[in-house]
């Protein structure tokens, strides 16, 4: 659960590396960058969609990820409130997850 740095020389490029890796079953619904933060709206097979935060860091010329689910409870609170109107919260959400939305919709 660290930070993935593969010589990305740009943000663009750790972006499109990250969209590029989720599996032709996963339908990615939405996704923006806002400053460092990537956010993705996803749906996987039979699933309710779900929202994953992709931190992104430069270090030493390189870009890099680290990916945080919304049922981790990101502590970003940059997400796109529409995002959450893609994802309909329900009771299989984490306890994380719930608290996490409640900040976003009051624009923490």
């Amino acid at each position: 659960m660290g930070w993935t740095f593969g010589g990305w020389e740009t943000k663009e490029e750790v972006v499109d590396e990250v969209i590029s890796g989720f599996s032709y079953e996963e339908e990615i619904l939405a996704k923006k960058v806002v400053e460092d933060s990537l956010w993705v709206v996803y749906r996987r097979p039979n699933r309710e969609p779900s929202i994953y935060l992709f931190m992104l860091d430069e270090q030493g010329g390189e870009w890099g990820y680290k990916d945080v689910h919304e049922d981790m409870g990101p502590y970003d609170f940059s997400c796109p409130k529409e995002f959450l109107k893609l994802c309909p919260d329900d009771s299989d959400r984490s306890d994380y997850s719930k608290e996490w939305r409640k900040k976003i919709l009051a624009g923490v």
